[in-house]
């Protein structure tokens, strides 16, 4: 990949809903991936030679500077964001047509990301979408996380156990640093940052559903010290690939996201948008 993957980023579009995107805090992910392509050796100023093609668009900007929450339908002026830019591009460039959008790349680390791509129905069904949350629209050409499970774990362990520490809000006494010190598991439900991994715990991976989220503590107590050193270890190990870096180093989350994308190109449909 990192010898041959070449990405066409458009031009057009102007910040600061294009070209620009938070660098800080939680959806720091899109500004920080938007500035780095940009100035990568992945981007290529000869769409010709592009693998994909990316719309530079920030999911996130477009909910600050568009969103107006007084009016009634406030999803359609965000969506003809979208949709008129796509418009603008696929009127000037032959690409999107030629491929119905399935080369193409969006990113959103806005749980609205989602619902923005259906702004086209291609754009939903074909684009390969690097989201961080995730949707059952197209698992072929989705870059995904799982999505949140926080309503049925707070309704069985919310203060419950002293042993298994699930709170809503994080209680005014309680340290948030030092409660992820001590803590041996993160259950990650989603939430503000991720950082329990890097103090050393360890994510929550062995649930194999959500019924098993009653059976919670039983499954983790039932974790020999071995194999938790182990567990520990390896999320230590792969701890890189969630990093972000200035510049960008190899294996770091700007790279695994490249990585996933360039994986994910090859998932292209041929015969259009299929009916949903």
């Amino acid at each position: 990949m990192e010898k041959h993957f070449e990405v066409f980023v458009y031009e057009e579009g102007e910040q600061p809903i294009f070209h620009n995107g938070p660098c800080g805090s939680i959806y720091s992910m899109e500004g920080n991936f938007i500035y780095k392509l940009e100035t990568s050796k992945f981007r290529t100023r000869d769409p010709e030679r592009a693998h994909v093609y990316f719309l530079p668009f920030s999911v996130t900007s477009i909910v600050h500077f568009i969103y107006d929450r007084r009016v009634d339908d406030h999803w359609r002026p965000m969506k003809q964001t979208v949709k008129d830019y796509v418009d603008l591009v696929a009127g000037k460039y032959p690409y999107w047509n030629r491929s119905l959008g399935s080369d193409h790349v969006m990113l959103s680390c806005h749980d609205w990301g989602p619902e923005l791509s259906k702004s086209l129905p291609e754009l939903f069904k074909n684009s390969i979408r690097a989201l961080c949350n995730a949707y059952l629209g197209n698992p072929l050409k989705m870059c995904g996380l799982h999505g949140p499970i926080r309503p049925i774990l707070l309704e069985h362990w919310e203060n419950k156990d002293p042993d298994v520490q699930v709170h809503r809000y994080l209680p005014k006494d309680v340290s948030y640093s030092a409660m992820m010190r001590k803590s041996r598991f993160c259950i990650c439900p989603s939430g503000y940052e991720v950082a329990s991994p890097t103090n050393g715990g360890s994510p929550v991976t062995r649930l194999r559903s959500v019924a098993d989220i009653p059976n919670l503590k039983k499954i983790l107590t039932g974790i020999s010290t071995r194999q938790y050193i182990r567990m520990q270890r390896r999320g230590v190990a792969v701890r890189r690939h969630f990093e972000v870096n200035l510049p960008p180093k190899r294996y770091d989350v700007f790279h695994m996201t490249l990585h996933s994308i360039w994986l994910r190109r090859l998932n292209i449909r041929l015969h259009g948008v299929e009916d949903s």
